[in-house]
């Protein structure tokens, strides 16, 4: 029995000393591949990181078109080019980038929901007249950010087909800054009034800033239906077109901006839902035909501190045709007015310097003037209205003061 304890006893001191010389033996080991493989280990991790960085930064970066093999060079077709990198823009969240080259696009170019267009100058033209170079359908918050001229295929007047320079159906909150669009034989810009936007309301739609639409045969378009209502517009220029803007849908606002020296000017025009639109600060004048004309707006139009010059009796009207609630006020008008076909239209607190304004038409008595004035008094209702005649009960004459 002494013998079996002190065997058991050497037992249990030999199993303890084993373990422990196992134990620093596997911990020296694990040390030595620590040591081994620690750095691999830790230079992999570092690559999972970096490659994570680059990922990230290449789901921000600009994807310039140059890099899908666009050449812009005027004379070859970089359609294929810009629509790979529009693609790859629209996978990966990025912004587009297009340097300051001319390029031939001879294919409607998609814009997509939340895709960011950036030029530095560039110029996209076509040679196919029937196309739009820019269109965007049913598309949610994107970003067209110039300077960035679109270029069409007018080389004269008088040429007429269907391309468009941007081409809009069923878009909201999305942003137009620094665009020109020239030579279209369509129009420069097109607002569908179908399908409506996805945006959160009818309030939701386009804004549009340093906008110039030159020698186009319309230079704006805006449709009629609710989906081209509700854009805001400002700093825009219209310069040698057929018709400056031709507008339908109502609530547009239009402000600090210029319409100059086209044929005709701003065509307000009828439609499912039309008018009460505004105008604000802008100059409108020496347009050919018309520099108004408002046709069967029977639910008003606002012009507020706007300017109207035309450069002859008959060339530069403001032609109120079928309409009622147009309403000028706060600015000058140095052009005939033209009240026709029924509707009680309003221009008040207007100053009306040299001869070139008169009021005129079938139904000029229905245009009610007060606080008109030229360069040293103040005018009366007779003084204003040519057509007298036609006028079976003039206007109730308020007090008037002659300036001193």
């Amino acid at each position: 029995m002494p013998g079996r304890r002190r065997r058991i006893k050497l037992g249990k001191r030999f199993s303890a000393d084993a373990m422990k010389r196992t134990g620093q033996r596997a911990f020296l080991a694990l040390a030595l591949l620590g040591l081994y493989l620690g750095p691999p280990l830790f230079m992999w991790q570092q690559v999972k990181v970096v490659r994570h960085a680059v990922s990230s930064a290449s789901a921000t970066r600009e994807i310039s078109v140059l890099d899908y093999g666009a050449v812009g060079d005027g004379v070859t077709d970089d359609g294929a080019a810009f629509e790979a990198a529009f693609a790859d823009a629209f996978k990966h969240g990025s912004p587009v980038l297009i340097p300051r080259r001319t390029y031939v696009i001879n294919r409607p170019l998609k814009i997509t929901s939340g895709m960011v267009i950036r030029s530095t100058g560039a110029t996209l033209t076509h040679t196919d007249s029937t196309i739009a170079i820019l269109s965007a359908r049913k598309a949610d918050a994107w970003v067209i950010q110039g300077p960035l001229t679109l270029s069409g295929t007018r080389t004269e007047k008088g040429q007429h087909d269907t391309e468009t320079g941007l081409s809009l159906a069923g878009c909201s909150r999305y942003i137009v800054d620094k665009l020109s669009v020239t030579d279209f034989r369509g129009t420069g810009i097109r607002i569908a009034g179908k399908p409506e936007g996805k945006g959160s309301g009818r309030g939701d739609q386009g804004q549009y800033a340093f906008v110039s639409f030159r020698n186009n045969t319309v230079g704006l378009q805006i449709d009629e239906g609710t989906g081209a209502e509700y854009n805001l517009f400002t700093l825009l220029s219209f310069s040698g077109n057929e018709t400056a803007a031709r507008i339908v849908a109502g609530n547009n606002v239009i402000s600090a901006s210029n319409v100059v020296d086209n044929v005709g000017g701003l065509a307000l025009t009828a439609g499912s839902n039309h008018g009460h639109g505004i105008f604000n600060a802008v100059n409108i004048n020496h347009n050919k035909t018309f520099n108004v004309h408002a046709y069967n707006q029977l639910n008003g139009y606002t012009f507020s501190g706007c300017h109207v010059y035309g450069d002859s009796p008959t060339a530069g009207t403001v032609h109120l045709e079928r309409s009622n609630g147009v309403h000028f006020f706060g600015g000058i008008i140095g052009a005939t007015v033209i009240n026709d076909g029924g509707g009680t239209n309003v221009i008040t607190n207007t100053f009306v310097p040299g001869p070139r304004f008169n009021v005129t038409g079938n139904n000029a008595c229905s245009l009610y003037t007060d606080t008109l004035f030229d360069r040293d008094r103040m005018l009366t209702w007779a003084d204003t209205h040519n057509a007298l005649s036609h006028c079976t009960t003039p206007q109730p004459e308020p007090a008037r003061q002659r300036i001193q």
